[in-house]
This record gives C-alpha cells, sequence and structure tokens, in this order.
C-alpha cells in the first residue's frame, strides 16, 4: 500500500518516469527499510513478538518457555523437542508481572498455577467475593490431556459429525504440582487457605443446518466450517469462557452461506465458579436452497 501510495505520488511529479529509472528503485529501497523498521519494532512487542524475539522478552523477566515433550533422541530422524506456543507463552510473560504481588492477587495465582506444569490448559482463583467463605481461595485447574481429539464421521454426503468420548479429568498428579507452586512461602500469603480442585466441564452440543445456495462448492464450505467450529469449541474451554450462540454461528457462517438454523445449544453456554464449557458432538447438515 505504501509502495503504491509513493509511487502514485512520484508519477504526479516526474511524468516521464520509467519503471526502471532511479527514482523507482530509490523508492523500493526505502519501502524495505520501512518494512525492516517496522519488523524490528514489531519483535519487541510482546504482543506481535513471536519465536525468539518472545523467548528473548520472556528472559527479560524470567520467565522461560515451557518443555512440553523433550527431544528423543533414539528415533531416526530424531524427535525435536516440543515446548508451549507463542500464545500460552506470551500470555503467562503477561501475567508475570502479578508474581511481584505479596497479597494474593488473583492474576499471581494463575501466573504460579499455570507455571507449575505444561499439561496446565487453564486456572482460575475465587477468592470470598465469589463464595463468601473468608481467607479461603478456591483454584481450579484444567489439563490439556484430559481434551479428547475429535473423531469425524460422514454418515451421508449431506451430514458431518463430530464426536468425541466423555468429559476430560484432571489427574491428581497435576493438581499436586499447582498446590506446591501456589503454597510456597514466598507465594502465598499466611492468611489465605488454597483449596486446589479439577475444573468442572459443562458438557454441551451443537447441532445446526449450514444453508447455502446451488452452486456453491459445498465441500468447500462444510470444511471451512468444520475448521473454524472446532477451533471456536476449543477456545470456549476455559474457565469464565461462554460458549455463545451468536460465536457458533459466526464459526459457521463461512462466505456464501445464506443462512445457519441452530437448533443446539438453545441458549448461551454461561459456566459458573469452576466450570468451563466443554462441546462433545457437533452435527452440521447441509442443505442447498432450491429456487425452483
Amino acid at each position: 500500500t505504501l509502495w503504491r501510495e509513493l509511487d502514485a505520488c512520484l508519477m504526479r511529479w516526474w511524468s516521464l518516469i520509467r519503471s526502471t529509472d532511479w527514482g523507482r528503485r530509490l523508492l523500493s529501497v526505502f519501502v524495505l527499510i520501512r518494512q525492516m523498521i517496522n519488523d524490528a519494532i514489531r519483535a519487541v512487542l510482546l504482543a506481535s513478538s513471536h519465536g525468539a524475539d518472545l523467548d528473548q522478552i520472556g528472559g527479560n523477566l524470567n520467565v522461560g518457555r515451557l518443555l512440553i515433550t523433550p527431544e528423543d533422541d533414539t528415533t531416526t530422524p530424531p524427535t525435536p523437542a516440543v515446548y508451549e506456543t507463542d500464545d500460552d507463552y506470551r500470555a503467562r510473560i503477561q501475567l508475570s508481572w502479578a508474581r511481584l504481588s505479596t497479597a494474593g492477587a488473583k492474576n499471581s495465582y494463575q501466573y504460579f498455577a499455570l507455571s507449575a506444569d505444561p499439561d496446565i490448559l487453564d486456572a482460575r482463583p475465587y477468592g470470598p467475593e465469589t463464595h463468601d467463605q473468608e481467607g479461603r481461595v478456591f483454584l481450579y485447574v484444567l489439563s490439556r490431556a484430559g481434551v479428547e481429539a475429535w473423531v469425524k464421521t460422514e454418515p451421508d454426503e449431506d451430514t458431518v459429525i463430530l464426536t468425541r468420548a466423555g468429559a476430560p479429568t484432571t489427574p491428581q498428579p497435576l493438581l499436586d504440582a499447582v498446590a506446591a507452586s501456589v503454597n510456597d512461602d514466598e507465594v502465598r500469603p499466611l492468611t489465605d487457605f488454597v483449596t486446589i480442585s479439577a475444573g468442572e466441564p459443562l458438557l454441551f452440543a451443537i447441532d445446526a443446518d449450514i444453508h447455502m445456495p446451488y452452486g456453491l462448492d459445498g465441500d468447500l464450505v462444510m470444511t471451512s466450517a468444520v475448521d473454524a467450529i472446532m477451533a471456536y469449541t476449543d477456545s470456549t474451554y476455559r474457565f469464565d469462557t461462554v460458549a455463545a450462540r451468536s460465536g457458533v454461528d459466526k464459526a459457521l457462517h463461512q462466505a456464501g452461506v445464506i443462512r445457519v438454523d441452530l437448533r443446539s445449544p438453545a441458549a448461551d453456554v454461561i459456566p459458573a465458579m469452576g466450570q468451563a464449557p466443554y462441546c462433545t458432538s457437533i452435527t452440521l447438515k447441509k442443505v442447498v436452497a432450491d429456487y425452483d
């Protein structure tokens, strides 16, 4: 965009300029330098940095990237180590300032809980303002390992069904690791009594018809809708997160779709304290409009 604007401006003032002239070459160099400067600035900002640049920001705050799966050099070729994603790492870096608090702040408990083990998907503390029990902190934890993979079936050419078995569970060793982290003498205030519990999945299902016009590539639309709804439901499996009908509708309403007839959920899935919305099945049916 900047190139086009500058090029048009230059052409207005210099109508005889050729595409091979030094003016246009100098202009392209200027645009490249500007892009390099922009990339360098983004690399040092928490919101836009990635990879090694994000590691450097975390290092400045003494927050290392968590190792999920160690390197395995016994395989051929060797299996590289797997670390937490940039988004998860960025969230912990942002929370790391709260660890400096000595008054048992919400974000402080959340930071130490999330940093206890890379298998922790989410953690959320609740104080007396939510349960009216003075001096008690209820800390709930969700595990990544308990989230089952989607199983896709197609009973007919117009229907896609996604299922995953049961509700996820959080293993006791993970809860013990969180308890050890947040109950350290330098973390927990003496006046707090912290109870660690597994989060409760709030189960719900999605059932919808996707109406589209005749002639549209229905398979492509359905594939896009499936990818979008899986991403949306995965993002809602967090504490204090609503699985909204509007969010489901947005995910299914891909380009070219006329409308979405959403039968389930009948209302927004709103979790209580310690709950997280967890979708167990998705049924999508393609409906082609008949204009005859």
